[in-house]
């Protein structure tokens, strides 16, 4: 039996190995390619890596190929005569260019690119012409498919194809630009290419060009972005336009350039990049083209679509893949490779592109050249040569065995241990995002509108975490972390009658699958142990009628219906229910028996069971017939043995099935059975017509690796524990009086400790109260006494704030000066001193390496925490510098400013702008969220203004409180809870969230006092008296440790407040993701009293 040698991906993760493999035969359709250079993409390394689109291994993966025909299977073309002469295929003499299968074969490692030798479909592969290399023909295939592929998803015709009643102009630049031929439509659209430098890009700026270049078509000039460096090769494939991406106003420049020529720009190929740039061009000529106003502009987008992707109205974003239905799939690729490509390499009006970079030779140099691909390169395409490595223009067969008793896709060489591949791959990792609120606080309205010199106005805006929701009382606010309920609440499936958040922010699933299905595989038996024990526990007698009250058993408790005011037989059954999710299935059998309560009916028991195990049809049939049952007023008439559910008054018939067949579709993804998944999406969850808006959600994760899925998805369990959450999703639809909620006894002790907290004024810790006793904290245990009395500044303190590791305090002031002071013993680290006037703000980075402050010398600056020193200074604005924000990830931050014309500005750490909001209006303080989407920002007109930083578009405006400090939603925009009793009537004042879970908010006021409540009823908890005179400007809760806090006052003092215990303590190690030790993300508080 032939042999060759693969480069073989054994796991998730790890580096190929070298392994020998049996030559397979092609059948019908099918050609062996003895394989001479491979080229690599960046899917190759996420599929190493990451497992994206990998069901199963071992497995050879890999996409593009050139190599030599050796043998081909029955229907393949192999001479003049055939029906497509553009076709053909000879053995021994047919060099090609090739798009491995593998993927469209269940990862069949038959198919994969990375070996001696693959089968492929003859419909994947092109004959070449004379003078292209090996090399250059392995750069060919993806390049190729993906734009041809983005031009046919987006309705645009192919060459030749064009109605003849359309358009035809010459290209723009020619002599004959602007001649309008007759009878034909002027040509007035330009069709862009985002991202041209990279492979697909540079082919699609090509193919581009030839769409222009047909008479019939409607693009009368191509435009494309690309690096600076690469702009000139990108011209000289044929864009009319090349932008530089890196530009910040590129978008402006872009619509700009497309209205001077007379050109609307209705089509886009995202290459490489970012969406939201895309999206802005073509919204700009959103209704520009009165004649296709009804018609969406589009992008076909070769990057995965994200599924938090921002939607915008009037374009329409498609991911490029080719169809999953096998015949279309060949048709497209017939065309693709056999016509198109073929012809016009033939023609030469086309060349490969880019230039191909040998990155080693043989199959044992991918890994390396892989992570090469991963560290970034531009313009170029990475290629492996492997026949010629060998010194044989063919490779030849290596070992012959005498005996094959059973096929084996991967048989072990001579060598006793398989051959490693040079390096290990990188890891990738997936942030994830959190919801949060924020304070904000409204000032009274000054007197004058001229701004006080020798005040600062802001309020304080934190780097940290910004999230879905916000709080006000006149400024920014800063964020505060809610602890997730053990509860399983609507908003994790979401629904969309108004009972889930908004939709936008609405997570897709709560459960998650590790394994397979029932169907699929063999399920986890713990899963069911509850349900096999409620099922032994069936309803004796007749099920209820929908919707009336239902005794459960046959027997009749002699005991009095009530224990302590509560009914019995609610609590026995939430007992027997907590015995059972405790383990002790005895005790539960036995208490059950004794009182004559049973858990659950038996048509309860059997959908359990069903969910549970997998066997999604039955699951389906119970709960159809359910609905039937109780839409046709015949429930009591059925037979005692028919298991159906007694539905509560508000259940809707295709969400429930919707979230069944949701799981069952996420469980065949994980399992990577895409076309199983693809026939659920299209055939099951699609006529449901329930949530439009996350049927596309899921859609997108077609193409999503299996990390990528599970932090979309929100996962984090076993398939058994995702199936027990979807049940406790799906109990709420049900009637209680059947199917008590899952973990009902401890959602109620939650409750229970959750009021004890609220009823506690001085609860200032992680740990929950015990049960065995009511809870109540020792008011000695708060903050409540001044350890230690800062006095370095000279003037009025404006500013403070604790790193978010707790190990250092920034302070700043009127005396233009900034200190860094240890908190271990209060040392002062740093003072700096450049600024040339007060100093209002400042913000650490999220890592706390750095240091951002703003000062009304109208300068921003950016220090290094460790040495002290200046790196960047911005001095763009004309009026005050107010407040800075950092973006998540610490490399770009927004500065806040009175100057209306630069209010808002965002910057990278080189110092160079990245986009400027318009508004017109003054900015006092702004924040960002923690997962770097959102944008909040407080002007001086008493106006809370959010903004999509992704987008940079205003989502909502505000308005500010008066005379309170508010909590408030970001997703609803609703007031959550209002703070009252501090004075404020002019100064600004920076509030914040503190404490162990940030159960309090802090605040100063224009009495000399600081203010705290407890967050979750609003009630004064103390009022302080700790500074001399004047106001009280800044509040900053130590992240690390909730027995400190600081405040800064008028009378020139930071003041530390500590308990008793607290005044010596240790400071913890550093963390480095702006995360404290606690576990509680950093938050704070925004609040103001007056305009600058």
């Amino acid at each position: 039996m032939a042999t060759h040698l693969a480069a073989v991906s054994l796991a998730k993760g790890e580096p190929f190995e070298l392994h020998t493999r049996p030559t397979p035969k092609p059948g019908p359709g099918e050609l062996l390619i003895e394989i001479k250079s491979v080229a690599l993409n960046p899917a190759d390394g996420h599929m190493r890596d990451r497992g994206l689109f990998i069901s199963t291994y071992p497995t050879v993966i890999g996409f593009d190929i050139s190599g030599l025909v050796l043998e081909v299977g029955d229907n393949v073309p192999v001479g003049a005569t055939d029906e497509d002469i553009y076709h053909s295929f000879r053995p021994g003499i047919t060099c090609v260019a090739a798009y491995a299968a593998s993927f469209w074969r269940s990862c069949d490692p038959d198919y994969g690119a990375f070996q001696e030798r693959c089968l492929v479909p003859w419909q994947h592969a092109v004959p070449l012409p004379e003078g292209i290399s090996w090399n250059q023909a392995a750069t060919l295939p993806v390049a190729v498919e993906v734009p041809l592929n983005a031009w046919d998803i987006m309705g645009i015709p192919r060459v030749g194809e064009a109605t003849t009643s359309s358009v035809s102009v010459a290209p723009v630049g020619s002599d004959t630009c602007g001649e309008i031929l007759q009878n034909k439509k002027p040509k007035r659209e330009a069709l862009l290419i985002w991202g041209a430098s990279s492979s697909v890009g540079t082919m699609g700026v090509q193919s581009a060009r030839l769409l222009r270049e047909d008479r019939d078509s409607s693009f009368a000039a191509v435009y494309a972005t690309a690096g600076a460096a690469n702009m000139k090769y990108i011209d000289s494939l044929g864009a009319d336009r090349v932008f530089n991406y890196n530009e910040p106003q590129v978008v402006d420049a872009i619509v700009a350039a497309a209205r001077e020529e007379g050109l609307v720009i209705r089509h886009c190929f995202l290459a490489t990049g970012q969406l939201a740039p895309c999206q802005a061009v073509l919204k700009a000529f959103v209704g520009d083209d009165n004649r296709r106003e009804k018609q969406k502009a589009k992008i076909g987008s070769a990057p995965i679509i994200p599924p938090d992707a921002e939607k915008v109205n009037g374009v329409e974003t498609i991911f490029v893949m080719p169809s999953m239905d096998e015949g279309e799939r060949l048709d497209q690729f017939r065309y693709w490779m056999g016509t198109w490509l073929r012809q016009n390499l033939a023609q030469g009006t086309i060349r490969p592109s880019p230039e191909p970079k040998v990155v080693g030779k043989a199959l044992g140099a991918i890994n390396a050249g892989l992570d090469v691909l991963w560290q970034g390169v531009s313009c170029t395409k990475l290629v492996v040569e492997i026949a010629e490595a060998r010194g044989l223009g063919r490779s030849r067969d290596i070992i012959e065995l005498a005996q094959n008793p059973s096929h084996n896709p991967f048989i072990t060489s001579d060598h006793p241990d398989p051959l490693p591949i040079n390096t290990a791959p990188a890891s990738v990792g997936n942030p994830g995002s959190q919801t949060s609120e924020f304070l904000s606080a409204a000032s009274q309205p000054s007197s004058s509108s001229t701004p006080r010199a020798n005040r600062r106005r802001r309020l304080s805006s934190p780097e940290d975490n910004l999230g879905p929701s916000s709080a006000g009382t006149g400024h920014l606010p800063r964020i505060t972390r809610e602890t997730a309920p053990r509860s399983y609440p609507n908003h994790l499936l979401g629904r969309p009658d108004g009972r889930p958040p908004s939709p936008k922010r609405r997570r897709l699933v709560i459960m998650r699958p590790d394994g397979m299905s029932a169907e699929n595989g063999v399920p986890d038996p713990s899963s069911e142990s509850l349900a096999a024990n409620s099922r032994k526990m069936g309803l004796n007698g007749q099920a209820a009628i929908n919707g009336s009250s239902h005794t459960n058993g046959s027997k009749r408790p002699s005991q009095p219906s009530t224990y302590y005011g509560h009914n019995r037989e609610e609590i026995t059954r939430i007992l027997i229910q907590s015995l059972y999710e405790l383990g002790y299935n005895g005790s539960a059998s036995l208490l059950s028996s004794e009182s004559g309560y049973e858990l659950e009916t038996s048509g309860v028991a059997t959908f359990r069971s069903a969910v549970l195990g997998g066997r999604w049809s039955e699951a389906e049939r119970i709960l159809i017939q359910s609905f039937r049952n109780a839409g046709s007023q015949q429930a009591d008439r059925k037979s005692p043995q028919e298991e159906t559910l007694v539905l509560a008054e508000e259940a809707d018939r295709n969400e429930m099935l919707f979230y069944l067949r949701q799981q069952k579709f996420l469980e065949l993804l994980e399992a990577r059975d895409l076309a199983a998944a693809l026939n659920v999406l299209r055939q099951e969850l699609t006529p449901l017509n329930f949530d439009v808006e996350r049927l596309h959600a899921l859609s997108s994760l077609l193409m999503c690796s299996t990390e990528v899925l599970h932090a979309q998805t929100g996962w984090d369990g076993s398939v058994s524990s995702s199936r027990e959450r979807l049940l406790g999703e799906l109990s709420k639809s049900i009637s209680p009086s059947v199917m008590i909620p899952q973990h009902r006894l401890a959602v109620l002790l939650d409750q229970v400790k959750q009021t004890q907290i609220n009823n506690c004024f001085y609860h200032n810790t992680a740990e929950p109260p015990s049960l065995y006793s009511d809870h109540m904290c020792d008011r000695n245990d708060f903050p409540l006494d001044v350890s230690v009395d800062l006095t370095q500044h000279s003037d009025e303190v404006w500013y403070c704030e604790f790193s978010h590791d707790g190990s250092k305090l920034v302070t700043a002031g009127k005396d233009h000066n900034v200190l860094i002071y240890n908190t271990t013993d209060f040392s002062v680290i740093h003072r700096l001193m450049e600024h040339e006037d007060g100093v209002a703000f400042a913000s650490w980075s999220p890592d706390d390496s750095k240091l951002i402050t703003c000062s009304q010398d109208k300068k921003a600056r950016v220090w290094s925490v460790e040495s002290g020193r200046c790196l960047l200074t911005i001095n763009h604005h004309r009026q005050p510098v107010t407040a800075a924000a950092w973006a998540a990830d610490g490399e770009s931050f927004v500065t806040a400013s009175l100057d209306s014309e630069s209010q808002l500005r965002h910057w990278s750490m080189r110092g160079q702008s990245l986009y400027t909001w318009k508004g017109g209006f003054r900015v006092q303080d702004c924040a960002i969220s923690a997962d770097g989407r959102r944008l909040v920002a407080a002007d001086t007109e008493a106006k809370i203004h959010v903004y999509n930083m992704l987008t940079y578009e205003e989502d909502y405006c505000l308005p500010l409180p008066k005379g309170e400090i508010q909590l408030v939603d970001m997703e609803t925009t609703a007031v959550v809870r209002q703070f009252k009793g501090q004075k404020q009537g002019e100064f600004v004042i920076r509030s914040t969230f503190g404490g162990a879970a940030e159960n309090f908010v802090v605040s100063g006021s224009e009495d000399s006092k600081v203010y705290i409540w407890h967050k979750e009823n609003g009630n004064i908890v103390e009022t302080l008296e700790g500074h001399i005179s004047g106001c009280v400007n800044s509040i900053s809760w130590n992240p690390a440790d909730p027995g400190m806090f600081a405040s800064a006052g008028d009378d020139s003092a930071v003041r530390i407040w500590s308990r008793e215990s607290n005044r010596s303590r240790p400071v913890g190690p550093v963390q480095r993701n702006g995360i404290p030790l606690n576990g509680v993300t950093r938050t704070s508080a925004l609040r103001t009293t007056s305009t600058f």
